[in-house]
């Protein structure tokens, strides 16, 4: 390919301005909605497997696991606004390194209305999960596969 005659020119300023009903979208066209900072206080609640509820922004869904087997995490938000969920897994009272349950980029899920997930893992008797809520009110069920 060859470019010929190329003359410079200077783009109007009118080209980088931003129109006044711009909606940033997210990759699936949803209008993109600012995530709030993590709650300053959390409400602690301690719950068992099998589980079943809503959990609101602000609280932590702390669950002994019971018995080592398979275990299916269902999370899903039925709210028009955003809602965040963000996991964590606690063995012989410290918390799994990254390597072990994966960086908090792979432990968070923020899902928009009618969003589900679902997810099994392979925790262990005496293990602790923590379900923090960061944003919203997510709908979670856990249970023994």
């Amino acid at each position: 390919m060859e470019l010929k005659d190329i003359e410079p020119w200077k783009p109007e300023a009118s080209y980088f301005i931003v129109p006044e009903d711009y909606t940033e979208v997210d990759e699936r066209m949803r209008p993109v909605i600012p995530e709030p900072p993590a709650p300053e206080s959390w409400d602690i609640k301690e719950a068992s497997v099998p589980f079943e509820g809503t959990i609101s922004r602000g609280t932590k869904l702390k669950i002994k696991v019971g018995k080592t087997v398979y275990h299916k995490l269902l999370i899903s938000n039925d709210s028009e606004s955003p809602a965040k969920v963000v996991r964590h897994l606690i063995r012989n009272g410290q918390e799994l390194p990254d390597n072990e349950q994966g960086p908090l980029k792979y432990r968070s899920e923020r899902l928009y209305n009618g969003e589900k997930k679902t997810y099994t893992f392979d925790w262990k008797a005496g293990d602790v999960v923590i379900l923090e809520v960061h944003e919203g009110n997510m709908n979670i069920e856990i249970f023994p596969e």
